[in-house]
């Protein structure tokens, strides 16, 4: 594995964010690029919800071996504007992220996520990055189609055989922010993927761990572009105290796949279904468009953690960002 110097990831670390931005505000500051590929896969081929982190192996598989070989147009750049190799920040198992800054704490995050979408034997793939990582994206768009086409994905959970795409293209676009929820005095949560939200090691789902992840992820992602959130922590915690959770639909999903790069079987495990959200104070109001764009809990970048929030009672129609 390509190895870099304390000094290297110091020098090259992202800034220490120091712009302060309102909630209100935050979507003008997160700058989001999509990279997107669209194949046709075999019927044998399983798009259930562990697909993502069989996606996600295949890539760190392709970036370590271009790595290795010195591949990738930031070897070339980095002569002149040197940066964190984007395996490390990617896929590093120590988290790189920018220092923390504001006046509430928030954990550190990657600055992508990784999901997939299926209609019939047609599949996406949406490799998305945020502020930061977008430096990467010709490296990551030729690591995605070397991905697809040379390494191949595992056709079934656990599988030990995998399926290659040659005709792979990977397209990029960036992506437009929504402004704002529905104009209702009650969302509903609805998962598009399974949301992995755990306290001490154990999942579970509960409105002040729910309204704390939402600030927490904000946080994280908006830190690699630049900014941080500009909140009182007690106007956060007061709405946390007064945040419901009411008619949950939530039931446990559980989801294998096998990891070639460790070795080993991983298990992981989420909450799949709707909740209704009551009392939603102007702070979490605000950022609840951006968890529609970045998405929500643990293991995001393995397909983990999507979801929308809709109007209540109806469900009704929702965007898809």
């Amino acid at each position: 594995m390509p190895t870099t110097s304390s000094s290297e990831v110091q020098h090259a670390r992202p800034r220490k964010p120091r712009l302060a931005v309102a909630p209100a505000d935050a979507h003008h500051l997160l700058a989001v690029t999509d990279l997107v590929a669209t194949l046709d896969v075999p019927a044998a081929f399983d798009t259930g919800p562990g697909l993502g982190g069989r996606i996600r192996g295949a890539l760190g598989n392709a970036m370590l071996a271009a790595a290795r070989n010195g591949d990738g147009a930031s070897t070339r750049r980095e002569v002149l504007f040197p940066s964190l190799p984007a395996y490390m920040v990617l896929f590093g198992e120590e988290p790189i992220a920018p220092d923390r800054a504001g006046p509430a704490d928030a954990a550190p995050a990657r600055p992508f996520v990784l999901f997939t979408e299926a209609q019939g034997l047609r599949l996406t793939i949406t490799l998305r990055l945020f502020g930061y990582a977008r430096r990467w994206v010709p490296d990551l768009r030729a690591a995605l189609r070397a991905a697809l086409r040379d390494h191949g994905v595992s056709v079934q959970p656990l599988a030990r055989s995998w399926a290659r795409f040659p005709e792979a293209r990977v397209d990029w676009a960036d992506v437009i922010v929504p402004l704002a929820l529905p104009d209702s005095a009650a969302l509903r949560l609805v998962t598009r993927t399974p949301m992995r939200l755990a306290r001490d090691g154990h999942l579970a789902v509960d409105a002040a761990m729910l309204a704390g992840s939402v600030f927490s992820r904000a946080a994280g992602i908006l830190a690699w572009c630049g900014c941080y959130l500009d909140i009182d922590p007690d106007v956060l915690a007061a709405e946390q105290r007064a945040l419901d959770l009411m008619d949950n639909n939530l039931t446990l999903a559980s989801v294998r796949r096998r990891s070639r790069r460790q070795d080993r079987t991983l298990d992981l495990d989420g909450f799949a279904g709707s909740v209704s959200l009551h009392h939603v104070g102007p702070t979490l109001r605000a950022l609840l468009p951006l968890i529609e764009v970045i998405g929500i809990g643990a293991s995001t970048t393995a397909g983990f953690g999507r979801i929308v929030f809709l109007p209540e009672p109806s469900l009704g129609r929702h965007r898809s960002p």
